[in-house]
């Protein structure tokens, strides 16, 4: 196993993702139709051994190929999280076993598929901390009326558990909108407008996250592409030893025709900014 290079990363971000366990898999990815391309090799994330991202790799004929686009793709993973305000502290890659279809070889798509599945990753097991800043938190308005909500129409209960320990939760009363934008280089910019608020005021709500929105493609596109998000961000608030407080998310609009999955991930950093700013504690 040699070093193969390393790439600085900033620590002074106030969102860090962090690799704390080791992990292994086989990525395989291709297309048979169209430009045909297969991305196939196997990697291992490991805690740091240094304070930077070190890449290693185990060589062979294939992998020698391949490995400099796989660094790329990870350097580029390290960018585009960056570019969302969010560090990446250091942790060890091993690069390995590397299969190449030489008619079907893409560089190109190394570089692109390895930052991709390196960001699933993320956000899968790594560890996902907000610190508490005293900056206020900026939040992008959206007008709230009474024919959104009128017309939201499905419901979907996430219980939280009361254990008696410290409660995150909003403030009473308190509500908040939010537009997400994901950026597109060609065609319409997808786009949810939420309203999230403590759902404390009825005592029957107290114990569960609740999720509403309208029965319509658009409305189920945005539940499809959220829940995954909600559904983390309260497992990750409960192995921290928090209680979660009652939340109601209400989907007010979108423009979505099918699931993004992108959006999950917005919404789990959205809400976990918003849930350490609104209590006292130095981070989550």
């Amino acid at each position: 196993m040699k070093v193969f290079g390393e790439i600085a990363t900033d620590l002074n971000y106030f969102k860090t993702i962090r690799f704390e366990k080791e992990y292994f898999e086989r990525y395989v990815i291709s297309k048979q139709t169209g430009p045909d391309f297969v991305v196939d090799f196997e990697l291992r994330i490991l805690p740091a051994k240094k304070d930077t991202i070190t890449v290693y790799w185990i060589e062979d004929g294939p992998t020698k190929q391949c490995i400099q686009y796989i660094f790329e793709g990870i350097g580029k993973f390290v960018g585009f999280k960056n570019r969302s305000s969010i560090g990446v502290d250091p942790f060890d890659i091993v690069i390995s076993n590397a299969i190449i279809h030489p008619v079907d070889f893409k560089p190109a798509r190394h570089v692109t598929y390895t930052c991709s599945r390196l960001n699933e990753i993320a956000f899968e097991i790594g560890t996902k901390l907000v610190k508490h800043n005293s900056e206020p938190l900026r939040l992008n308005e959206a007008d709230s009326n009474n024919t959104a909500l009128t017309s939201l129409t499905s419901y979907y209960d996430i219980l939280l558990p009361n254990r008696k320990m410290e409660r995150i939760k909003l403030p009473s009363g308190y509500r908040c909108y939010k537009k997400f934008e994901i950026e597109k280089s060609y065609g319409e910019t997808p786009f949810i407008i939420f309203s999230a608020t403590n759902n404390n005021i009825d005592f029957r709500n107290i114990n569960r996250l609740e999720i509403s929105f309208a029965q319509n493609v658009n409305g189920i596109s945005s539940f499809l592409s959220l829940i995954d998000g909600l559904t983390k961000i309260v497992n990750d608030i409960y192995e921290s030893g928090y209680d979660l407080g009652g939340l109601k998310i209400c989907i007010l609009d979108s423009n979505l025709k099918g699931r993004a999955p992108e959006f999950s991930e917005h919404m789990y950093w959205f809400l976990k900014e918003l849930l350490v700013h609104n209590n006292e504690v130095d981070f989550l």
